[in-house]
């Protein structure tokens, strides 16, 4: 599990190098930019449940979300070509991501200091796809672009950084 935690950190890290370097081209296909991103994110949330051998798979959240995410990102690339729906359909995304984020935080599964950089990153991603939400413009799209590199990272950090971090909590000696 730890490599597959490790290849979606570089993979992520890859994935936000691409974004900023060619945020303009992005802007300009968002359809498949969005569509992609989300068949991406599903299909690593379909894959680590399975590398878990979560029993049983097809009865977590975890699972039906993947595919979902899988599914409406076949149909954005596929069927929906308004920027406009494509926007609101990304901000919805991102919130309904942050809620399961902040579920994950409230039953205790970060270290702390994790959880706080995690809520922070949440709050703020709310926020922002509320605005994205009652406003889907362009200008707001490449505000929500620059925010999701600093979620690529978080998203791929903070389970190698967890893992490690609770590891040394449980590993320290007592007095």
């Amino acid at each position: 599990m730890k490599i597959f935690k490790y290849c979606k950190l570089g993979l992520f890290f890859i994935g936000m190098i691409f974004l900023l370097a060619f945020l303009d081209f992005f802007i300009n296909h968002l359809r498949f930019f969005i569509g992609t991103l989300m068949v991406i994110y599903g299909s690593l949330e379909i894959i680590e449940l399975a590398i878990e051998k979560v029993k049983p798979i097809y009865n977590g959240n975890g699972f039906i979300f993947g595919l979902l995410e899988l599914l409406i990102g076949l149909v954005v690339i596929i069927f929906i070509s308004n920027d406009h729906s494509i926007l609101v359909i990304w901000a919805m995304w991102s919130i309904f991501r942050e809620t399961i984020e902040i579920k994950i935080i409230i039953n205790g599964k970060l270290h702390s200091v994790l959880a706080i950089i995690s809520s922070v990153e949440s709050i703020v991603v709310i926020l922002l796809s509320l605005l994205l939400l009652i406003e889907p413009n362009i200008e707001h799209a490449i505000i929500h672009s620059y925010l999701l590199c600093a979620e690529l990272i978080l998203a791929g950090s903070i389970p190698v950084l967890n893992e490690f971090m609770l590891d040394n909590k449980n590993s320290t000696p007592k007095d």
